[in-house]
């Protein structure tokens, strides 16, 4: 059996590399990572085959949905085979003998700057300069050795590049979670007495109504955790969903479900039916959250 391969947005030390770690350790006696600066170039990793999985972030409990990643789901043949949820504990992080004060510079990727926001606010007079990845920036700070200097990302992390915590919790929100989800070329049977999810990608006609009923009928079964929509090319006249129903695919309930929804869209794909994370403790009551790109 070959050793497995898992592809992430790197380098290490990112979130994404923590939640390689905790699948891969959950799953696989032993793994070979890699690295990606790309969320496309880690999909295309797993389309070509120089990997078997690919882990990616999809939403924050925070900022919300990652859009670039809807938009590739849109147009990769891969399945969805699993997901975790990971507590993202943000921290400014410095060289040693660093002190609040002397910081003018702070690096760190998008999503951290916006899930601190309340945080940076302390620092407003701080030049903010973004990277690919919290890794990225930690290895900045690292190789600048100043203490004008600090990045925001994990404590964990930053032990890759000898890194020192000098404020802890500084997300908006706490607990602050991000769900990544797992990537292959083959979709995964799920044992039926496995707690699962199924994610659909639907399509319809702009400002057509008929999914409306559908949807209806299955929020009030209350099924639905997640709902998403996107326009995937303007000159398409076409609306996208992203639907993640609370169920096994193989029910007769779901089955009926799936033809009913099939019969109103104008397409349907089912993206992945995969095992619910052990720490998804969504309320039985979500609001169905609906973002328009």
């Amino acid at each position: 059996m070959h050793n497995v391969h898992i592809t992430f947005l790197g380098p290490k030390g990112t979130y994404s590399h923590l939640a390689s770690h905790k699948y891969a350790n959950n799953y696989f006696n032993t793994f070979i990572e890699s690295t990606c600066c790309k969320f496309y170039l880690i999909l295309k990793k797993v389309e070509s085959g120089q990997a078997d999985y690919a882990i990616v972030p999809i939403e924050n409990s925070s900022s919300g949905s990652i859009k670039e990643i809807y938009e590739l789901l849109a147009r990769t043949e891969l399945y969805i085979i699993g997901e975790i949820i990971l507590p993202i504990e943000h921290c400014m992080l410095v060289s040693p003998n660093t002190h609040l004060h002397q910081i003018e510079t702070i690096y760190s990727h998008a999503q951290p700057f916006q899930q601190c926001s309340l945080f940076m606010k302390n620092f407003s007079t701080c030049q903010l300069k973004y990277t690919l990845s919290t890794a990225a920036a930690m290895t900045q700070v690292a190789s600048l050795q100043s203490s004008k200097v600090a990045a925001i990302g994990s404590e964990e992390g930053g032990k890759y590049y000898n890194l020192q915590v000098i404020a802890r919790n500084i997300s908006n929100k706490n607990p602050n979670t991000t769900r990544f989800i797992i990537l292959s070329k083959e979709a995964q049977e799920v044992d039926s007495e496995t707690p699962a999810k199924t994610t659909l990608l639907l399509s319809q006609k702009k400002k057509s109504r008929c999914l409306i009923d559908p949807l209806l009928i299955l929020r009030r079964q209350n099924i639905i955790t997640h709902l998403r929509s996107r326009y995937a090319n303007k000159q398409l006249w076409e609306d996208f969903f992203y639907l993640d129903l609370k169920n096994h695919l193989t029910t007769s309930a779901m089955q009926h479900y799936l033809i009913k929804i099939k019969d109103f869209s104008r397409s349907m794909r089912i993206l992945g039916c995969y095992p619910r994370d052990k720490q998804d403790e969504l309320p039985d009551q979500l609001p169905i959250k609906k973002t328009i790109q």
